[in-house]
C-alpha cells in the first residue's frame, strides 16, 4: 500500500496566525481521518508580506482525499477555512507517494 504526501500552500488572512490555523484543524482532524489522512504536518513562514501556512498530510488514498475534500457536504469545513487563510490562493505545493507500488510482471 502507497502512502500519499498532500502539501498545501495556505495564505493567512490580515491578523490570523498559525495558531489560529491549528485551531481550524484540531476541530476538523477526525473529519479528515475519515478522507484517509494518517498524520498531518505543518508550519509556517514568511514570504515578502504573506504570511504562509504549508499543511501535509499523509493519506492513504489520493483520489478518496479528493472526492472527500470537495464533497459538497464539507462545504462548511471550507467555510471555517475562509475565516482564516485567503481560500483563492490555497495551491497543492506536492504529492508523492511512499511505499510499494502495484505491477504487473
Amino acid at each position: 500500500m502507497n502512502l500519499y504526501c498532500v502539501t498545501y500552500t495556505n495564505t493567512l488572512k490580515q491578523g490570523k496566525n498559525l495558531n489560529d490555523f491549528r485551531k481550524w484543524l484540531k476541530s476538523f482532524w477526525e473529519i479528515q481521518q475519515t478522507w484517509g489522512a494518517s498524520s498531518v504536518y505543518y508550519w509556517s513562514e514568511k514570504q515578502g508580506d504573506d504570511d504562509l501556512v504549508f499543511c501535509q498530510y499523509m493519506v492513504s488514498d489520493v483520489r478518496r482525499w479528493n472526492r472527500r475534500a470537495i464533497r459538497h457536504g464539507n462545504s462548511f469545513l471550507v467555510r471555517e477555512l475562509e475565516g482564516i487563510v485567503d481560500t483563492n490562493r490555497i495551491t497543492i505545493h506536492r504529492i508523492f507517494a511512499f511505499g510499494k507500488t502495484n505491477q504487473n510482471n
